[in-house]
């Protein structure tokens, strides 16, 4: 069989159809879209930020521009900001950071800090000091006269309070009623901070009032729904951390009637109250942290502390409560795990067998006395033992310094206080 060759014109010819086919079948292909991440379809929910601390900046304008800075920790990597509300109430400016938090895919379990700065509407209010709550973080600030801010970065005096004196409607109150306060003797115009708790220990600030140029206000203060009967508790009345506090209101049974209370003068002017941390609109404390050491990380994860650790703050939930550092300290030397869940944090205190006898502040100090026997796994446990108290107390806005007794001797003197 005789076999004809292809010209070479002719291959030529076919090989560029194909080329301009192979363009056109490019051309009339559409690009595939892009893959897009599926949408999260887990359940979100509402909530409240842990906040930690809020500032307030004055500017010196006309009108008047007050600016507060909200500062704290979301409580894990699935919750984000929603929004920021203002409220006010009389003298005080109410800031809520509400959340979302979505339960779709795994949550890092880290604190994740944020800092909000809102806008204050002081435009037309009277001469004064104001108050600014975010949970239970608080601030002030000062208008003039001529409604413009005042110098606010100055150190607030301490006033003297020793005339001073706050009273109650009734000496006894059964859980959940309301009892009247009435305060003489204070500054003119001047905001006051509201606190309870349990007579002896720590407590919490849980309003606030306005005194009018007389220096006298009236307020209403509700008994917390968990108090028992048979307790004694005290509201105490704080104007820039010197204090006046009321007689002793002993918890009635129910169906017990209240009693009138005797007025008495102040008995202490100078021991300031106790702030904290997540305060419900209840005036109790539901959340807190309590602290932890993350071993040789040299820093990066909280305060650094001796043997090159750090000492990071965990979010706990606590039964209602007023005495929030109370709580939260029961909760720390419950602990018998080495390492707290699956943080990975070192609990030094995981060997001791140690009970709270009780806490008291007086002048910005917290005296925290502990009964039992401690047991470390070396030098570098000392520091974190401190550490672990130590902060744990001194996230609540009025406490400064902090005191740790065992069996009423120092700690420092039965550890060395080494590391």
């Amino acid at each position: 069989m005789q076999t004809r060759k292809v010209p070479h014109w002719l291959w030529a010819g076919l090989l560029g159809l194909l080329v301009v086919l192979a363009a056109c079948a490019d051309a009339e292909t559409p690009t595939p879209a892009p893959t897009l991440p599926p949408e999260n379809t887990g359940q979100n929910t509402g909530g409240q930020a842990f906040v930690d601390a809020v500032d307030v900046t004055v500017i010196q304008s006309a009108p008047p521009q007050v600016q507060a800075t909200v500062s704290g920790n979301f409580s894990d990597g699935c919750t984000s900001l929603n929004t920021i509300n203002v409220q006010r109430q009389d003298n005080a400016f109410l800031i809520d950071v509400v959340t979302n938090h979505t339960t779709e895919g795994a949550c890092t379990q880290a604190l994740v800090p944020f800092s909000e700065t809102v806008a204050l509407d002081v435009q037309g209010l009277p001469p004064g000091t104001y108050m600014v709550l975010a949970g239970s973080a608080t601030a002030s600030f000062t208008l003039s006269g001529d409604g413009t801010p005042a110098d606010n970065n100055a150190p607030a005096a301490t006033p003297d309070l020793s005339g001073a004196s706050l009273t109650l409607d009734t000496a006894t109150a059964q859980p959940g009623q309301s009892v009247i306060l009435d305060g003489a003797g204070f500054p003119a115009n001047t905001a006051v901070q509201i606190g309870l708790g349990p007579l002896d220990s720590e407590y919490t600030i849980v309003g606030s009032a306005q005194t009018g140029a007389d220096g006298r206000f009236t307020t209403t203060a509700n008994v917390p729904a968990t108090v028992q009967p048979g307790e004694q508790w005290i509201y105490v009345a704080e104007v820039n951390n010197a204090t006046v506090l009321a007689p002793p209101l002993t918890i009635a049974a129910s169906g017990d009637t209240g009693q009138p209370a005797a007025p008495t003068t102040n008995p202490t002017a100078s021991q300031p109250g106790q702030e904290g941390v997540n305060v419900p609109t209840n005036g109790l404390f539901n959340r807190t942290q309590m602290f932890l050491i993350a071993l040789e990380d040299g820093g990066q994860s909280g305060q650094l502390i001796g043997c090159n650790d750090s000492v990071v703050p965990v979010v706990i939930d606590i039964a209602p409560t007023e005495a929030p550092l109370t709580a939260a300290l029961t909760q720390l030397l419950s602990l018998s795990e080495q390492y707290y869940g699956q943080s990975g944090l070192y609990n030094a205190l995981y060997q001791s067998d140690l009970t709270l006898q009780g806490v008291n502040i007086t002048n910005r100090e917290a005296t925290i006395n502990l009964a039992g026997s401690i047991q470390l796994g070396g030098v570098c446990d000392d520091p974190r033992v401190v550490a672990q108290i130590e902060q744990t107390a001194l996230q609540y806005d009025t406490v400064d310094r902090v005191s740790i007794n065992l069996n009423g001797q120092p700690l420092s003197s039965q550890i060395g206080g080494r590391g």
